[in-house]
């Protein structure tokens, strides 16, 4: 039987990652501006794709032709968008809104639009 595929936007070093090989999914990619945690995600994931990019300024349509998908083909698709200006995690005090990396939960929203993932 084959195993469900999965890509990792805003991968960090693989946190996500490491638990859909737990659950049993193939990693095809996995994406994040950061270098040093692309650098870790690497070493934890060398099977996969690396993808260093600020991904609200890649197209999905061209991330998802280089890696040979079409719409509906990707299993899963998992993201861990930054949420510190908005997540009650983080005291209010130290909770920002007006920053641009809040809005790329709607980037995360935009690739999954153009994935659609199973």
């Amino acid at each position: 039987m084959k195993k469900p595929v999965a890509i990792d936007l805003f991968c960090g070093c693989g946190g996500i990652s490491a638990g859909l090989r737990e659950a049993g999914y193939s990693i095809l990619a996995g994406a994040d501006i950061e270098e040093h945690y692309i650098q870790t995600y690497r070493g934890n994931f060398p099977e996969a794709e690396i993808i260093e990019t600020d991904l609200s300024e890649l197209n999905p349509e061209d991330l998802m032709k280089s890696l040979h998908l079409k719409a509906g083909d990707l299993d899963l698709l998992a993201g861990g968008p930054p949420c510190q200006g908005f997540s009650k995690n983080v005291p209010r005090n130290r909770r920002f809104h007006g920053l641009r990396n809040n809005l790329l939960i709607r980037t995360f929203l935009d690739y999954c639009e153009h994935f659609m993932p199973k």
